[in-house]
């Protein structure tokens, strides 16, 4: 109530101001002598009028101009989705991208539903032998270990290949979770169908044509 109030006075002092003779019925005063607005004054209604329909646009509407503009600058294929707090999901170019390392998400999700349907605990120690430290890949798990590898818990694994994109706790936690088909079978039981996990990081370093292996629609991530 208090905003519809606020404005009903701007928009009467605004007409006061505009039209000296408009009084609060809606009429003019036949005491005050009538005069046609300025172009100062037109251009300014003009742009309060501007505002106010600005204002009105929705946040969903705003930010899609935002995205459309950034994207108008942008010589590339883009794909972009947003799911807002209300449900609604804004999306630009919702086909199918290769996922390159943002295929450790779905894999960590995989791996974290088997552990809760199985009741394994992430504090469960994971060896890791010297087959698994791969040289001609990222990974700071890898330097954190001797060449005869070593021993790291799930919650490790899943920090390593999260919060770091480590290539070979990726790995590691995909075999735990079942494997490429493992994990896409996992989304498929969920209801999503616009992710395709086929690939591993170390498949994905034998041909640079493998790192497209992997795609997602970007609303498909979002619904996940």
């Amino acid at each position: 109530a208090a905003p519809a109030q606020a404005f009903a006075r701007a928009r009467q002092s605004f007409r006061s101001n505009l039209f000296p003779a408009y009084t609060e019925t809606g009429t003019f005063s036949p005491n005050v002598p009538f005069s046609y607005p300025s172009t100062a004054m037109i251009r300014t209604a003009l742009l309060l009028s501007a505002l106010l329909l600005l204002s009105c646009a929705s946040p969903h509407a705003q930010l899609g101009r935002r995205i459309d503009r950034i994207l108008a600058t942008t010589d590339a294929r883009v794909g972009v989705a947003v799911i807002a707090p209300d449900g609604e999901c804004l999306v630009r170019c919702d086909t199918m991208l290769p996922m390159l390392s943002v295929f450790k998400f779905p894999a960590a999700v995989a791996l974290l539903d088997k552990t809760a349907r199985e009741r394994t605990p992430l504090t469960t120690p994971v060896r890791i032998g010297p087959e698994w430290l791969d040289r001609n890949t990222y990974s700071p798990l890898r330097d954190s270990l001797p060449a005869t590898g070593g021993t790291l818990t799930l919650t490790d694994l899943l920090r390593y290949s999260i919060s770091q994109s480590d290539n070979i706790a990726c790995d590691i936690l995909l075999e735990l979770a079942g494997g490429p088909a493992g994990v896409d079978a996992y989304l498929r039981s969920r209801g999503i169908d616009g992710i395709r996990i086929v690939a591993s990081e170390r498949t994905m370093h034998l041909a640079t044509e493998n790192q497209r292996l992997n795609t997602a629609r970007p609303a498909a991530v979002c619904a996940l």
